[in-house]
């Protein structure tokens, strides 16, 4: 894996958008028209004039970045959801990835941006934001990322010169495309502050909302209205309960008030509850402590992802375990993590700081899998499904359309699971699966959509899609998701990416049954670095033409390896490191792309000689 170098192309001066305009709507209550409400775009083009960067093809699963330590079992390259791993730039008009490493001396951030040259596109080098941090930093980690004025600001946190764990801010530059030196916030403190979760009020308020101290801790809030230059700090509740509390937050579109949501046992019953505070007044004051969902023995609600819509109303997915008590343990398979059935919930602030709950529910009911007789050869019972559904800590964005704002949830799930006396039983591999609601059209959730593509033989090799992180302010050209792919729970492990659209699938007679390859699949190039030769493998959803060729870091296409009709399955072909005039090629990056029925895959690779 190649760190730490120096980005690899350098990118023309990239002229300032706009943001996105606020539509208007209330949820569950009108009924318009959302024609206009833009569809997700296709290919790899850009909505924005002459873009340098352009955007990852659609509806594909692209590995960001391969071969990822994270020097532990269960611990994903993006880990926990509550932070923003996935990032649109307005300024560049283009995706950024965040995710963690094993480095020398302890965890470092790795960060990727889209970009194309010519007809190729593909992941830029990696660059660290922890890396030019304050003297003596170490295990750098959880990683939460936004667009800036002039490139992306990411809060993450690190340890410094032996200190406890605090957090730290950077930015990145598009015009030098370089990060900035690291800010340490609030350094004085001499306690734990950990699991930043990183936003901007819509009046340009920076904050970071984070966790203090370990036992009983704060939810603290960091404040900054010079763009980073300097913080101050809010603190918003005293008291909570550490057990996975995992700070999230969010903004309102419109009117600059600020949200916090985390988990504590409000009602002192010993069971995780989902509560939420808000703040009017740039955090001079904060409400009191709202519970949106209460916990109980056997269910814990868990693991906050928060959304306001351009009518002040708030939208929370979060997750309900099945577990026994609030004490850190999360249910689970012993390979595959944290699980629970994902959970839906909006409602509203009155004028008196009170919340007032709009509507509850299972986010993904599921209940079309009662026309099915049985899933992957296990009995489907949607009684069994209604209480162990499983899903990987749901993580939710919003896309404010001028015909009504738009939800998306993404969260990690099997095809099926259900609990016999024997236990728990899943049908396939953990995949990503993606959901929508438009607003205005009082229709709520759609069905699921699988996102992810892990194969057949994959599936029987234990791996699994795990930790999904979602662009939280959506793009018109739609979400970008990024999550952790392993092996069971071993590492290393795979930071992966997709543009999904936003057609939804049925999940009763509509989706091809798990395992089966609905669309191309072009793995990543063995060995890598290599000298002389390296192994190219694929996997064909249907017969027809197929091309496989080699590109240079302009554009120029070095050596054709495939050009014919191909069945489907899986193929593989070597390359020697030669060119079309069978002339050896220097030392550096080049990029393969599959194009076939209609889609074209592009990764990189490197020869070192």
């Amino acid at each position: 894996m190649i760190n730490r170098y120096a980005l690899l192309l350098s990118a023309p001066a990239v002229l300032l958008t706009s943001g996105i305009a606020a539509g208007a709507g209330t949820p569950l209550l009108k009924s318009l028209n959302i024609s206009h409400v833009p569809p997700a775009t296709v290919g790899g083009e850009s909505h924005k004039a002459n873009s340098y960067f352009g955007y990852p093809d659609l509806d594909t699963a692209q590995v960001v970045t391969a071969g990822i330590d994270r020097g532990a079992d269960f611990s994903g390259p993006t880990d926990y959801p509550q932070e923003r791993h996935s990032v649109f730039s307005e300024a560049a008009d283009t995706y950024f990835a965040f995710y963690e490493y094993n480095a020398a001396g302890g965890f470092d951030i790795g960060a990727k941006f889209w970009q194309t040259v010519g007809p190729i596109g593909f992941w830029s080098i990696e660059s660290t934001p922890s890396d030019n941090a304050s003297a003596g930093l170490t295990d750098a980690g959880r990683p939460s990322g936004h667009d800036y004025s002039s490139g992306l600001m990411v809060a993450f946190h690190a340890t410094s010169n032996g200190s406890e764990y605090d957090t730290h801010v950077n930015t990145y530059d598009w015009a030098t495309q370089s990060w900035g030196e690291a800010t340490r916030l609030f350094p004085e403190d001499g306690t734990s502050n950990t699991f930043p979760f990183l936003d901007q009020s819509s009046d340009g308020t920076w904050f970071v909302v984070q966790q203090r101290g370990e036992g009983i801790v704060d939810i603290v809030v960091a404040l900054s209205d010079d763009g980073g230059a300097s913080w101050t700090e809010s603190t918003a509740y005293s008291g909570a309960s550490d057990n996975w509390l995992l700070p999230s937050g969010a903004a309102d579109p419109s009117n600059g008030d600020i949200y916090v949501a985390y988990n504590d046992d409000a009602d002192a019953n010993g069971t995780g509850d989902v509560v939420i505070q808000r703040t009017t007044d740039g955090g001079t004051t904060w409400s009191a402590p709202q519970v949106i969902d209460n916990g109980v023995a056997g269910g814990q609600k868990v693991e906050p992802s928060v959304v306001i819509d351009s009518d002040h109303n708030v939208h929370v997915v979060y997750q309900g375990n099945v577990a026994a008590g609030f004490d850190g343990g999360l249910s689970g398979f012993p390979q595959t993590g944290p699980t629970g059935v994902p959970y839906y919930a909006w409602g509203s602030f009155d004028d008196s700081n009170t919340w007032v709950a709009g509507g509850m529910g299972p986010l993904n009911s599921r209940e079309r899998l009662a026309d099915m007789d049985s899933a992957c050869g296990i009995p489907v019972d949607i009684n069994q499904l209604s209480t162990d559904s499983l899903s990987g800590m749901p993580q939710m964005g919003i896309h404010y359309g001028e015909g009504g704002d738009v939800l998306y949830a993404a969260y990690s799930q099997p095809f099926y699971a259900a609990s016999t006396p024997e236990g728990q039983l899943v049908c396939d591999a953990w995949d990503v699966f993606m959901q929508s609601n438009h607003l205005n059209s009082g229709e709520g959730w759609g069905d699921r959509t699988m996102i992810s593509s892990i194969s057949d033989e994959q599936s029987i090799e234990d791996r699994n899609a795990i930790y999904v992180h979602m662009t939280h302010d959506v793009p018109i050209s739609g979400p970008g998701v990024v999550w952790s792919e392993m092996y069971g729970a071993l590492q290393p492990a795979e930071a992966m990416f997709n543009r999904p659209t936003e057609v939804e699938v049925g999940i009763g007679g509509d989706v091809p049954s798990p395992g089966i390859i609905t669309r191309a699949v072009l793995n990543q190039n063995a060995p890598n670095p290599f000298n002389p030769s390296t192994s190219i493998s694929y996997e064909l959803a249907e017969a027809g033409p197929v091309e496989l060729a080699v590109f240079d870091v302009t554009g120029r296409k070095v050596r054709t390896l495939v050009n014919e009709s191909q069945t489907a399955g899986s193929h593989a072909v070597r390359w020697e490191g030669m060119n079309d005039q069978n002339e050896g090629v220097s030392s550096g990056v080049y990029f393969y792309r599959l194009t076939a029925t209609n889609e074209t895959l592009t990764r990189s690779m490197l020869i070192v000689k």
